[in-house]
């Protein structure tokens, strides 16, 4: 590129743009193989993934994808008792699943890794508790991905999660982390979270200047007892119904509304007579409120407690529906007055169409 300033001519020489060579991602890797099996899907082109847990250890097949929109879908169809013909891509995509690049099941040099005596310990607790089940503790599932084992909570159920590895950059894609770091001085990590230590003791990701890593980690501990395919909420303080002391969250009312809400379902396909019966009170009118018609309690057969307002709710709520959409309206519950049950009735919509 030639410019000129009067009697001066000044050449620059400006670089071509170099693409970067497209990187062979496969569409599904196995991160787990088995009866009990996990798989690593990709989600977009570039390198979003999530994982597919496919289960048969009761002789029953179960899949499941974590990815949020599958999540929701598959939330309807186990609603409705249909959870096994529940499918997705991802879950299409395990069939042609590709072998991991590599697979590391132990830390060898974890004595040597220079971390806090808190993080070695909790890194040390997490390896005993794959060595008896044989899992991987960190697979490669593409060239710029890694499937590493952690702790399980609410948000990694199965303990799995992702952690993306680039040359100049490291994410990690587990919600309780949010590890980011990279070259530029605004990316740098004010944390490390246990997933990157892995991968950084294993010799899979390499520090500046080999000093010891970062070693703030939230204030959880692992459970030396926790099982890898266990789907039991453990690490979570939030989430955690068995390990949470506030007895308003382990209340006997509390498990004994869960239990019986459980019981509920409502069918994929809903009935014609029941859309129209929607239709029918929309035309002439709903009541200003709805409140259970049950006079026993669904689990214990005890007598209910008479009509009042659900717990902590501040106003009215609000009937969304074709024709009144925000209409006001009270909503009212009934107890068990067994105090070994304690239940929480609520009205159940579905009920008004029968």
């Amino acid at each position: 590129m030639w410019f000129c300033f009067g009697w001066f001519f000044l050449y620059i020489l400006t670089p071509r743009h170099v693409k970067k060579p497209k990187l062979d991602v496969p569409a599904c890797t196995e991160v787990v193989s088995g009866p009990w099996s996990i798989y690593s899907c990709q989600t977009s082109t570039h390198d979003d993934r999530c994982l597919v847990i496919k289960d048969q250890r009761d002789g029953r097949l179960n899949v499941s994808c974590e990815h949020h929109d599958c999540k929701q879908k598959r939330a309807v169809m186990v609603n409705s008792s249909c959870s096994s013909d529940f499918t997705c891509p991802h879950v299409e995509s395990i069939q042609s699943a590709a072998a991991p690049l590599s697979q590391h099941s132990s830390i060898p040099g974890l004595q040597e890794y220079k971390c806090s005596a808190s993080v070695k310990e909790n890194l040390v607790i997490l390896q005993n508790s794959l060595s008896s089940s044989n899992l991987p503790l960190a697979v490669a599932v593409s060239p710029t991905m890694f499937c590493v084992y952690g702790q399980v909570t609410s948000n990694t159920p199965v303990g799995y999660c992702h952690v993306q590895v680039k040359d100049d950059s490291v994410r990690c894609c587990s919600k309780d982390c949010k590890t980011f770091f990279a070259k530029a001085k605004q990316h740098k990590a004010k944390s490390i979270c246990l997933h990157v230590h892995i991968l950084l003791s294993l010799g899979l990701l390499k520090t500046d200047n080999g000093t010891e890593a970062d070693t703030i980690l939230p204030s959880t501990s692992l459970d030396s007892s926790a099982s890898p395919s266990s789907l039991e909420v453990q690490g979570s303080s939030s989430a955690s119904i068995s390990t949470n002391d506030d007895p308003a969250l382990n209340s006997v009312s509390r498990i004994s509304s869960i239990s019986l809400n459980m019981k509920r379902s409502l069918p994929l396909h809903i009935p014609r007579a029941i859309i129209m019966q929607s239709h029918y009170m929309d035309v002439n009118g709903w009541p200003s409120s709805l409140a259970p018609s049950c006079t026993t309690c669904g689990l214990c057969n005890s007598t209910l407690s008479k009509e009042r307002g659900h717990p902590g709710q501040r106003g009215e709520s609000l009937l969304l529906t074709n024709l009144q959409p925000f209409r006001p309206i009270k909503i009212l519950v009934k107890f068990c007055e067994n105090p070994n049950c304690q239940a929480m009735h609520q009205v159940f919509p579905y009920d008004l169409g029968e």
